[in-house]
């Protein structure tokens, strides 16, 4: 355990150095105060604009992912909306089939109907024509 609390602070401490002001300026024969790469101010410059370039690359990789998966769900939700209409057309055209059949009492009626209508019509024509 002591030796996890330790990397852990030597972790942090670490960032904490990188996160502090770590550019000084020197002059010609000065020595430096720790070891690394110097840098031209010309040079520090053009690394500043990389890194800034760096960033808004990111911000817009970002906004660009967000904008994708914004763009997938709303087609997967107009997929699950296309299989809900499918389906409550294939409900509604089987319950219009249903309604449109004739149950067998009506079919009854109706013929019944049609031979007392056709037997009027001939009674009515019998009785014109004499």
């Amino acid at each position: 355990m002591q030796i996890l609390q330790t990397i852990l602070l030597v972790t942090l401490l670490v960032n904490l150095a990188y996160g502090a002001d770590n550019a000084i300026s020197l002059n010609v024969g000065q020595p430096a105060p720790y070891s690394g790469i110097l840098l031209t101010p010309a040079a520090a410059a053009d690394q500043r604009t990389v890194g800034q370039q760096r960033d808004s690359y990111k911000l817009l990789n970002g906004s660009l992912q967000t904008s994708l998966d914004a763009a997938n769900k709303e087609a997967s939700d107009a997929k699950k909306e296309v299989k809900l209409l499918q389906t409550d057309n294939q409900n509604l055209a089987s319950n219009l089939r249903s309604t449109q059949r004739l149950s067998d009492w009506e079919k009854v009626g109706y013929f019944v109907l049609g031979i007392v209508v056709t037997s009027l019509a001939i009674d009515g024509a019998s009785k014109l024509s004499h």
